[in-house]
């Protein structure tokens, strides 16, 4: 009777805890597959996406999808733009609403994970020639307009945007 007892409670145990593990990890591997990049003061926050889903996403809801060439561990005007203008809260905010972000890194270590798999025929198709550079195209793969670093800070920076993309809210 015991040994019963004993085999229905180690049951019941691995019942409930199995599912449990599944869960956890299931939710561990969909955050990773997320790359989010948030305003310093952490109050916006957007998911880079990869270049197929910002063209799909981008047929289906018809906001522009912006390209970040960057090279994230050696480009010094590439941190700074990060610093002073994709960090900033309002081009945070402007880009949840209004763009999809494609990160397109070009690190030494090339070991690391996010890379777009295309980034060396997206840089030649775009004639990108130096970093940090964003090209702004729609989603059919037309240029709109193309930046890289300017002073200014994240606000003038989407004040420029907006004129450049026609986006008037």
């Amino acid at each position: 009777m015991k040994y019963l007892l004993r085999m229905n409670i180690v049951r019941m145990f691995w019942v409930l805890v199995l599912p449990c593990v599944f869960l956890q990890s299931s939710q561990a591997i969909s955050a990773e597959s997320k790359h989010y990049f948030c305003s310093k003061d952490n109050q916006y926050c957007f998911n880079w996406e990869s270049y197929k889903d910002a063209k799909h996403q981008s047929q289906l809801d018809g906001k522009p999808i912006c390209l970040y060439f960057t090279g994230s561990d050696w480009c010094v005007w590439c941190e700074k733009m990060e610093e002073e203008i994709l960090s900033s809260s309002a081009f945070v905010n402007f880009a949840t609403k209004h763009l999809h972000m494609v990160k397109i890194d070009f690190p030494k270590s090339p070991n690391q994970k996010h890379l777009e798999p295309n980034r060396y025929e997206l840089k030649k198709s775009y004639d990108v020639l130096g970093f940090p550079t964003m090209v702004f195209i729609n989603a059919d793969g037309e240029e709109l307009a193309r930046s890289g670093f300017e002073y200014g800070g994240g606000e003038a920076f989407v004040k420029k945007l907006k004129a450049a993309l026609g986006i008037h809210s």
